[in-house]
């Protein structure tokens, strides 16, 4: 989490293949479809929903971040490695958005029991609208990356754009 939060507030290279092997390994613990956390897990707590919120956010920060500095960061170097950074930037922003609605239910259920069944629908919008933000966010520097010459990886960004787009659509959030 705080090496999360310095790579995106700092916005340096060095750290990103690192973060992007330890995120998807945090995100398989978390959502994995036979072991994962978030679906083994009836309920959470409230520190629990606030931790999963906060790492959601960093990690789309992160992300946002690589978008950003790519080109910058890959002038002057390995343009094969450079090249196989940019594949795990896009394949792990493409799992994590996956899982986004993992992280919902996981929000969802957490709805107190107490609340009225229009209520608790009301907070699961509002919960899903907020984790729909951060991946919004860092739309703003992925479509730059539609000038891309590698069909592999504009595949994925298409399909991720268009998972997101979708998801936003689905909220009335532009």
């Amino acid at each position: 989490s705080w090496a999360t939060r310095r790579i995106s507030k700092y916005e340096t290279f060095a750290g990103i293949p690192y973060l992007l092997k330890t995120s998807r390994d945090v995100l398989n613990s978390l959502c994995d479809p036979q072991h994962g956390l978030l679906r083994m897990k009836s309920s959470t707590t409230s520190d629990e929903q606030r931790a999963m919120v906060v790492w959601w956010s960093e990690q789309w920060e992160a992300m946002g971040a690589a978008f950003k500095n790519y080109e910058q960061w890959a002038i002057g170097s390995d343009t094969s490695f450079m090249t196989e950074v940019c594949r795990d930037i896009m394949e792990y922003s493409d799992a994590l958005f996956d899982q986004y609605s993992v992280l919902a239910s996981a929000l969802d259920g957490a709805a107190s029991s107490s609340l009225s069944k229009l209520d608790r629908s009301e907070q699961s919008q509002n919960s899903r609208t907020n984790l729909l933000e951060y991946p919004r966010k860092a739309t703003e520097y992925l479509v730059r990356w539609l000038r891309l010459r590698d069909t592999y990886l504009l595949s994925i960004l298409v399909n991720l754009l268009c998972k997101i787009l979708r998801r936003l659509g689905e909220f009335d959030m532009e």
